[in-house]
């Protein structure tokens, strides 16, 4: 693995106090980073998804960022590849799309247009609170797994599900006065996780990580005040 990216994955699994970086990864994102192929990776992270009863079938493409340590976003105020607003809720798995990812695996055989449209992914923007709610949970759900419950990404979004839940009749009527309300918030959160991941690339050392963006409370205290902007 690229030292970038194996600093990245050691500092963004720190633990509590979050001032030493683990001397390796996680079991479980080890075990997903060891699969031979992206399908391999992905029945892996779906296995356990069902078992933490996530309904939330990632796209190939997201799967293949996690696979390949690829988090941060080609431009910084554009979110692609691993960003929460890939994340909604999925009623059922798609059948058709599972089967199209193992041709993957045969990519030699498979058009290549057809590879490039089932990595397209689609961006959701929540329209309800529970839109905004579970698609909060499923990317915590992915981040735990990855770097593990105790990470300070995993209890940032834990804490902002926890938030939203709370004080969902003010999030309602925020919404109701501004309906790119949810939106907002989501974009918030990605952004601040990006700029924590981007300092976990850069910091030889965890106590230089960028912790500060995830353990302040300012843009919950100004939804709570109304002033959120």
């Amino acid at each position: 693995m690229e030292p970038l990216k194996e600093l990245f994955i050691l500092n963004a699994s720190a633990t509590p106090p979050y001032d030493i970086a683990p001397s390796e990864p996680t079991e479980l994102y080890s075990q997903f980073l060891a699969k031979k192929s992206q399908l391999k990776a992905k029945e892996l992270l779906l296995y356990k998804l069902s078992v933490e009863e996530i309904a939330f079938n990632p796209n190939a493409n997201f799967v293949s960022c996690l696979w390949n340590c690829e988090v941060l976003w080609i431009l910084p105020n554009s979110p692609s590849d691993v960003s929460i607003v890939f994340c909604p809720e999925s009623k059922s798995l798609n059948a058709s799309g599972l089967e199209k990812e193992r041709m993957l695996s045969m990519a030699d055989k498979v058009e290549q247009t057809d590879i490039d449209k089932l990595a397209k992914q689609k961006l959701t923007l929540p329209s309800t609170l529970m839109d905004l709610f579970w698609m909060t949970q499923n990317f915590h759900a992915i981040i735990k797994l990855c770097f593990g419950p105790k990470s300070l990404s995993a209890s940032f979004l834990n804490g902002w599900g926890k938030h939203m839940y709370k004080h969902r009749i003010v999030y309602a009527s925020m919404q109701g006065s501004d309906l790119a309300f949810y939106a907002k918030v989501l974009f918030a959160i990605d952004n601040a996780l990006q700029i924590h991941w981007k300092s976990c690339v850069d910091a030889d050392d965890r106590q230089e990580v960028n912790d500060a963006i995830l353990l302040s409370n300012y843009i919950q205290d100004s939804i709570i005040s109304r002033n959120f902007s």
